[in-house]
């Protein structure tokens, strides 16, 4: 098979052809950077390369287009007696490297083709096919290059990246690769093989360690069995053991005190169970997307009288210091969050308005009771259209 390569102009518009080649390179592997390299000694075609607007399309001898790459960076220098210009271009699916994904979300129990289709909707790409279907339990994307987020997915799904250059779609497939039943022989059709093993960054056995004091450990998790540590058996096996620890301080031991915090229970006439009416607000269930960020449900509160919504008795140890938070979705309308124990009221200084995403915190507050009563409610005359996401009292 033979192979050209086209200059295209900023526009993606041919404007020559590469006929000074003397050295062509491409490197490429599922979900990793690929690089196209280039030397050309023909000095005529150079004024059209330019670095960063100017694009390289690799092409068979049919016509068909293999990939089309950014120009990324140049270098002169002299072949023998010629002048020569080495050309490196990105392929253009990792312009993904330099689209940022500018929100913080959690997304929990999300399809791979939700994900796609969030982390994508950051950049000048679409989402296409996408072949895993098992739902995600656990990811976060918090203001990130949009590839590590695309990367992520795949270490999650197992999936590989693959761009549809006429749509301008990134898929997310099973394999991007083909099965054509080769195989590989020494001394056949395979000259040389080489195998290396390097146990650098082996960690088999690793200890999960957390904040506070004491810190939070593994003990509690299932996978460990009680130990501080989570191990691979195999690998220990046929390795020995290769010890390693992860930090995450931010993670402390808590106890969420609220019955259904996530408001993920059974729905009895539009109200979440563990949950009261407070006064008489037109409640439902809501399963959208967009007014949940933990589980996929969340309660909605249509009020239109000052002190309508929803409450629920919390046990607590009388003397002991807390601390609650809960997260809103607003519509419409002004919002009050309080925690009072039948001798105070804890609250924010001021009620929260407006529309989108509201979390509300009330920290280091002592219980005078054994008692405290969690309410969320509109505040003042003006309705209010509103919903609950999550609490906690720990």
């Amino acid at each position: 098979m033979r192979y050209s390569i086209d200059v295209l102009n900023s526009s993606k518009s041919k404007v020559a052809e590469l006929t000074g080649m003397v050295n062509a390179q491409l490197n490429e592997k599922a979900n990793g950077m690929a690089l196209l390299a280039v030397d050309t000694v023909e000095q005529s075609e150079w004024l059209y390369i330019v670095p960063g607007t100017s694009f390289l399309r690799l092409k068979t001898s049919d016509g068909n287009t293999c990939g089309t790459f950014r120009v990324i960076e140049l270098n002169k220098s002299r072949l023998k007696e010629r002048p020569s210009l080495g050309i490196t271009a990105r392929h253009i699916m990792y312009d993904t490297a330099n689209e940022i994904f500018a929100d913080g979300i959690n997304c929990f129990n999300y399809t791979p083709a939700e994900l796609a289709g969030l982390v994508l909707g950051h950049s000048s790409f679409d989402a296409g096919t996408v072949e895993p279907s098992s739902n995600v339990p656990f990811v976060r994307f918090e203001y990130e290059p949009v590839l590590n987020c695309l990367l992520r997915i795949c270490a999650l799904t197992g999936g590989e990246l693959s761009l549809d250059e006429a749509a301008g779609e990134i898929d997310l497939l099973n394999s991007t690769g083909s099965s054509n039943g080769v195989i590989f022989r020494y001394g056949l059709n395979l000259k040389g093989a080489a195998r290396g093993i390097s146990m650098s960054r082996l960690a088999n056995r690793v200890y999960g360690v957390g904040g506070g004091e004491p810190p939070l450990l593994l003990t509690g998790a299932t996978s460990s069995s009680g130990n501080k540590y989570a191990s691979d058996s195999s690998s220990t096996s046929t390795y020995g053991v290769y010890e390693g620890v992860y930090h995450e301080p931010i993670l402390e031991e808590a106890v969420n005190l609220a019955d259904t915090p996530a408001f993920d229970g059974t729905y009895t006439s539009g109200l979440c169970q563990g949950w009261t009416k407070a006064g008489t607000p037109t409640l439902s269930k809501n399963t959208g997307p967009d007014y949940y960020l933990y589980g996929k449900t969340s309660q909605r509160i249509q009020s239109t009288a000052d002190s309508q919504g929803i409450e629920q008795p919390v046990t607590v140890t009388a003397g002991t210091v807390y601390s609650f938070t809960a997260n809103l979705f607003l519509t419409s309308g002004t919002v009050r969050v309080q925690v009072n124990d039948g001798t105070s009221v804890y609250k924010r200084p001021e009620p929260v308005t407006g529309s989108g995403l509201v979390t509300v915190r009330i920290e280091n507050w002592k219980a005078n009771n054994s008692t405290v009563t969690v309410k969320i409610f509109q505040e003042g005359a003006v309705s209010a259209d509103f919903y609950a996401d999550s609490v906690q009292i720990a």
